[in-house]
């Protein structure tokens, strides 16, 4: 990162070496002289020796020394270049040379360092300050004009102390302390330099990205408007800061105290749960020499010069190796639903980046039927609502059947609505009627389609969607006809499909996304047809009445041609493919490939000149397969009749195990699994994501691998997989959905370990947890022979048996630590002749991972963990409780309306009246002195404002109304009684 040699570098190092952390991990001397690192940048780090090396965070026998000689290093904006400084005051650079990087475009890109140029005391990206005080920038995505920088460094201001680079603004702080912001141009020359800086601040000893630091030590943040980056505006963020840095989607600044903070993470794509708020800055860890911020990532050099990380740093192990997500675990079914041997109900929530919840529904449950019925053991039967966070079961009734999750058909023909609404933080479901004389009913995404006794096509909103046309409100919340005359249908939105009583193959478009009113008018694809090919795995098709089998009447809009909106059905019956011209021949088809009744597995290939789907034999005796093939690629598997599975990816039939009862393959992803006779467990495929449970670097996993033995039932997920076991214990593992909006995250920050080092215990420790936070843990024992009574001691006296998961590893999760301090614990494992090994000691830092914002004064106040409930209804509010001074406070709305008083608020005086049974209060902000009953009084803490909001102290509020206020410390929860 960017930082002075002779003043940031020496200050930071001398600052936090005077601190008594009494922080020791648990390596040796030895191991200590060996990390030495100083600063850390991506994928490379310096040590204290002066020497560069290219590292793997987590996998140190990776790391290659590069050079020797520095004593700074930084990178562009991006992390595809790198600088560094040696003490000779020579600026070096290496990676990509794209731009001029290396201030001489035409050089080709390098892994070793290029030296760029002389006399330099301080770098930041491609941006420096020479020991003259004068800054020089060069290459980078901007440069590209008349004074063009990609072969020069070009001088752009003179009298600098610190600097700070990216590719659309840049920082400079003069060595009178005046931080400016200048917005990159193609140019960006001297004079424009001059004309175009706009101050930010005075009295400004560090920048780094939108972050800098006074000569005070508080840590400030240049927030700018969306509409117009040249307006700005400053908050301070942090106090007693003498180190801070910033990326995009994360920042972090380290205190005098050797504390880190981290914050930042604000993008669309980070989980909830991760630490950082977007805003407020969180307590990561102590004793911490340097840190370094990537995209979403914080990378953390320790004071025994070891490094650690949190964020998208996460090793393979993390989420590859196999884990316990429930035990007790009878039988599984479709959504995750899973029943436990005491007939409790439990939903499976997989969220990002491997975490899965796990949530109780119902007891008493005996069975779920085909149709996602739950049935008790009382005989009644329930049915899931489609609410995922309140789960609630609602009644069937014996007279009706549901219809998707928003209707339900009653056996006298009457179609009903669910209705749902939310009050005081429970939902309450209604129904009310729909239309009468249904007889059949199915749903898609967002309409509901029914046929009535009459043979009559209805159709209508199937949920709330919001529709942008009026006319489509209008017409599709209540009950629609489309035509008379129809036995048949099915939709694929936003086409409707129906075959006719005649044999006609209708279809409709019905688009909600679109402000095109409904229409009523059918359009007919083909005649002489009988049926859908109802019972049928693969593609919506049709069966003639001559009994041939006919697909390809679907359409993919965002692949066919712009009128498509108009000439949908003539496009349909222009792709309508007969398949094969017999169906009471096939056993099973779906697009890719057809089982006959004899056992003859046929590939398509293409479609023939006829227009008749191409087919060519394969293999014999297939009972069941899985294929896909994409631009002439094939790829699958099959099981033939003498319980043998293949490989169908090449030309000729690959055997890959016997004995296989039962297989499965994901296309998306391309990963197998299988499970034989004697319920032993196969994976294979890829594994970038960790779905074969494997922890290893390659991706790819090209033969079958046993996982596990006594499996009863797996599923392949979404970049995951999960496995019962007959025992009851439910696995689970890989990355997980979504990975189009998620990479690998570390909630807290990960010590790099030993898993690639000559011991017979690895494991990697977390460096810090919060309080109450699970603790999970994952070892690998080298040794097969020390596979008994693998366990946790921890100092405090508390133990952790783990659980075996695949060969070698073994894993278990602690319930959490009530209070913070610093907690110690070894691994130990035996053998069957009750011989003892002993892993080296892991320390863990339990923190409150505090979150500091500041009131109106800029004094700190911390956000509150506490749940609060009032009269046992826990109180929520948009804006989380603070406390200052060891008192809660809340906004001034969310406490009124909790204990049923009236509030006003006068600006002018910055007043809060407040009006509750036989009491008037008020509060001036800031001050202690209040009236009550215009009588005056003291409280302890007064009132305050924070980020706009005014806050209440809910002790003194709640006790002059005549409220009881009590706090739980080890639940952290108040609660309030009203009187």
């Amino acid at each position: 990162m960017k930082t002075s040699v002779k003043s940031i570098v020496t200050a930071l190092v001398l600052a936090l070496s005077i601190f008594n952390f009494g922080f020791v991990t648990a390596k040796d001397s030895e191991d200590k002289k060996v990390n030495g690192f100083a600063k850390i940048e991506g994928d490379y780090a310096l040590k204290d020796d002066g020497s560069l090396w290219k590292i793997n965070l987590f996998y140190s026998e990776e790391n290659e020394k590069i050079a020797d000689g520095f004593v700074d290093i930084d990178s562009d904006k991006y992390t595809y270049t790198y600088t560094a400084l040696k003490s000779d005051g020579s600026l070096w650079a290496w990676g990509i040379n794209s731009h001029g990087q290396f201030a001489e475009v035409d050089l080709p890109a390098s892994d070793i360092p290029v030296k760029i140029m002389e006399n330099v005391k301080e770098v930041s990206g491609l941006m420096a300050i020479k020991n003259d005080g004068t800054v020089w920038t060069w290459g980078g995505q901007k440069f590209f004009d008349a004074t063009s920088k990609v072969n020069k460094p070009v001088m752009i201001y003179k009298g600098a102390k610190s600097i700070s680079f990216s590719d659309y603004f840049i920082k400079i702080v003069d060595n009178d302390g005046k931080l400016y912001l200048v917005e990159n141009t193609n140019t960006l020359s001297y004079d424009e330099v001059q004309k175009k800086k706009i101050k930010i601040s005075d009295n400004v000893k560090y920048v780094k990205g939108d972050l800098f630091i006074k000569e005070d030590k508080t840590l400030w943040q240049i927030e700018y408007s969306h509409e117009d980056t040249s307006t700005y505006k400053t908050r301070l963020v942090l106090k007693n800061v003498i180190y801070a840095d910033s990326a995009d989607c994360s920042n972090c600044a380290i205190q005098e105290d050797g504390t880190l903070w981290v914050w930042g993470f604000s993008d669309d794509n980070i989980p909830e749960y991760i630490k950082g708020y977007p805003v407020e800055p969180q307590k990561i860890m102590s004793n911490v020499k340097y840190a370094s911020c990537s995209l979403q990532s914080v990378l953390i050099v320790k004071q025994d010069g070891s490094l650690c990380g949190l964020g998208t740093v996460s090793p393979k192990t993390e989420y590859s190796i196999p884990r316990i997500l429930m035990k007790d675990v009878k039988e599984m079914f479709k959504n995750g639903l899973a029943l436990a041997y005491d007939n409790t109900l439990w939903r499976i929530v997989h969220n990002f980046a491997g975490k899965f919840d796990v949530i109780k529904i119902s007891d008493n449950v005996k069975t779920i039927t085909e149709d996602g019925i739950i049935e008790k053991i009382d005989g009644t039967k329930w049915k899931l609502m489609n609410n995922t966070d309140q789960h609630i079961l609602e009644p069937i009734e014996a007279s009706s059947v549901t219809v998707g999750y928003n209707f339900k058909l009653n056996y006298d023909g009457s179609l009903w609505k669910q209705k749902t609404s939310y009050e005081s933080g429970t939902y309450k479901v209604e129904y009310e009627k729909f239309d009468d004389d249904v007889k059949k009913a199915y749903v898609s995404d967002h309409l509901i389609y029914y046929i009535k006794d009459d043979n009559s096509l209805w159709v209508g909103l199937n949920n709330n969607d919001i529709v942008y046309a009026p006319e489509k409100v209008q017409a599709l919340s209540r009950p629609l006809k489309l035509s008379d005359g129809i036995k048949e249908v099915k939709c694929t939105d936003p086409y409707v499909f129906a075959v006719s009583t005649s044999g006609e193959l209708l279809v409709w478009r019905i688009n909600l996304t679109e402000p095109t009113p409904v229409s009523t008018e059918p359009k007919k694809i083909t005649e002489d047809v009988e049926s859908f090919d109802n019972g049928i795995l693969g593609l919506l098709g049709i069966i003639k009445k001559d009994r041939s089998l006919w697909s390809g009447f679907s359409i993919d809009e965002y692949l066919q041609p712009d009128n498509v909106k108009e000439n949908y059905a003539d496009i349909m019956a222009e792709n309508l493919v007969k398949d094969f011209d017999n169906i009471e021949e096939i056993k099973v088809y779906n697009e890719n490939f057809i089982i006959k009744k004899n056992g003859e597995l046929w590939l398509k290939t293409d479609y023939n000149s006829s227009g008749m789907s191409s087919y060519s034999k394969f293999m014999d005796n297939v009972i069941y397969a899985e294929a896909y093939t994409s631009n002439g690629i094939r790829e699958g598997i099959a099981l033939c009749a003498d319980s043998s599975l293949w490989d169908i990816s090449a030309q000729e039939p690959k055997k890959l195990l016997d004995k296989v009862k039962e297989a499965h393959y994901d296309p998306a992803f391309k990963v197998y699994a299988a499970l034989q006779e004697d319920n032993s467990f196969y994976v294979w495929g890829h594994n970038a994501f960790g779905e074969c449970g494997i922890d290893s670097p390659e991706d790819i996993i090209t033969e079958p691998q046993k996982l596990f033995d006594d499996v009863t039932w797996f599923e392949i997920g979404y970049a995951s997989m999960k496995a019962l076991r007959k025992d009851g214990t439910l696995m689970k593992w890989g990355l997980g959905f979504p990975i189009a909006h998620s990479v690998p995250y570390v909630i807290n920050p990960l010590n790099s370990g030993n898993f690639d080092k000559d011991t017979i215990i690895q494991h990697r420790n977390f460096a810090s947890i919060g309080v109450k936070e699970q603790l999970p843990m994952i070892v690998k024992i080298n040794d097969p022979a020390y596979n008994k009574d693998v366990k946790v001691i921890f100092n405090t006296g508390n133990q952790l048996i783990l659980d075996k998961s695949t060969e070698n590893y073994y894993i278990g999760t602690f319930p959490g630590f009530d209070k913070s301090g610093k907690i110690s614990y070894r691994i130990t494992a035996s053998d069957s002749s009750g011989n003892l090994i002993t892993s080296e000691e892991y320390e863990v830092e339990v923190l409150k991972n505090d979150i500091v914002m500041f009131d109106y004064t800029n004094e700190e106040v911390f956000v509150s963990d506490a749940q609060i409930f009032v009269d046992g209804k826990e109180l929520y509010s948009d804006v989380k409780p603070v406390i200052k001074d060891g008192r809660t406070l809340l906004p001034v709305r969310a406490l009124c309306e909790a204990i049923n008083a009236d509030v006003e608020w006068d600006d002018k005086s910055k007043t809060v009246k407040i009006s509750a049974k036989d009491k008037e209060v008020s509060m001036k902000i800031g001050e202690k002195d209040i009236l009550v009953n215009n009588k005056k009084q003291s409280i302890d803490v007064p009132a305050i404002i924070v980020s706009g909001r005014t806050m209440l102290p809910l002790r003194a509020v709640g006790e002059i109304i005549g409220a009881e206020v009590e706090w739980n410390e080890k639940d952290r929860r108040i609660d309030v009684s009203l009187k």
